[in-house]
C-alpha cells in the first residue's frame, strides 16, 4: 500500500503564480497525497486563492498563521503533515506530475531516506510541456560520511530544500531555523546527519522559476551572512 506523502507550500505574496503551483500538485499521479497550503500572513489574495482550492479538492489543507518567514511557514507545515513522507514545492514554481510517484519509488526500491531529484530553471514568463519519461535512470546512493560529503560534490542539489522527498522523521530533532534568509543552508546537515542513505536521480522533476523580486535576486549583506 501506498504511503501518505504530505506536500507543503509556504505561501507569502504569491497569489500571480500560487494557481499554477497548486495545480501541478493536484494532477501527480500518486494520488495518495495531502497538501498543506501555509498561508503566511500574506496580504494580498493568496489566502483566498488557498480556500477556493480546499472547497474542490479534500486532500488540501489550509494553515492560516502569523508571518513568520519562510521557515516558520514550513515549520507550520511540518507540524501540520500527517504523511511518513514530505515534500515541498515553493509557491511560485511547479514539479513534473510522476515526480511523487518516482520519487517514492525510488526511495522504496533504495530504502533512502532522503531521494533527490535534479530540477530545471525556467523564466518566469516560459510555458513548458511536461516531457514524457520513458526510463529511469539508476539511483545513485551514499551512506555514512559520504551522505554529508554530498553538500561538496553535489552542493547545490543537496541544499536546495524543494526537490526532495524526506521521510519524515529525519525532521524529528531539528526542523528550520526562523528567520534566517538561507533556511536551508542552515538546517541541511542536521538533517542530513538524521539520514542512513540517500538518493539521487538524474531526472529533471522540479521547475523553478527565475523572477524578479524573489529572495535570491535582491541579495543584501544578511544574504550572505546566513549563507
Amino acid at each position: 500500500m501506498e504511503e501518505l506523502i504530505s506536500v507543503i507550500v509556504p505561501i507569502y505574496m504569491g497569489e500571480q503564480w500560487l494557481a499554477r503551483c497548486i495545480e501541478s500538485i493536484r494532477k501527480q499521479s500518486f494520488h495518495n497525497i495531502e497538501i498543506i497550503l501555509v498561508n503566511d500572513g500574506s496580504p494580498d489574495g493568496s489566502g483566498k486563492i488557498c480556500d477556493e482550492f480546499a472547497a474542490i479538492d479534500s486532500r488540501i489543507k489550509v494553515v492560516n498563521k502569523k508571518n513568520g518567514g519562510l521557515s516558520d511557514a514550513r515549520n507550520a507545515g511540518l507540524a501540520a503533515a500527517t504523511g511518513t513522507c514530505i515534500m515541498f514545492v515553493d509557491e511560485d514554481d511547479y514539479i513534473h506530475p510522476e515526480m511523487a510517484t518516482i520519487l517514492y519509488q525510488t526511495m522504496k526500491k533504495t530504502g533512502a531516506d532522503i531521494v533527490v531529484c535534479d530540477f530545471m530553471p525556467v523564466s518566469d514568463t516560459e510555458t513548458l510541456e511536461y516531457p514524457a519519461i520513458i526510463q529511469l535512470s539508476e539511483p545513485i546512493c551514499f551512506e555514512g560520511e559520504e551522505i554529508m560529503n554530498q553538500l561538496y560534490y553535489r552542493n547545490l542539489l543537496t541544499v536546495v530544500t524543494w526537490n526532495k522527498l524526506y521521510r519524515k522523521e529525519v525532521f524529528a530533532k531539528h526542523g528550520y531555523i526562523k528567520g534566517r534568509v538561507h533556511d536551508d543552508e542552515s538546517a541541511i546537515h542536521f538533517i542530513l546527519h538524521a539520514c542512513r542513505k540517500t538518493a539521487y536521480i538524474k531526472e529533471k522533476l522540479y521547475y523553478y522559476v527565475q523572477r524578479e523580486g524573489s529572495i535570491t535576486s535582491n541579495r543584501d549583506w544578511n544574504y550572505y551572512n546566513d549563507g
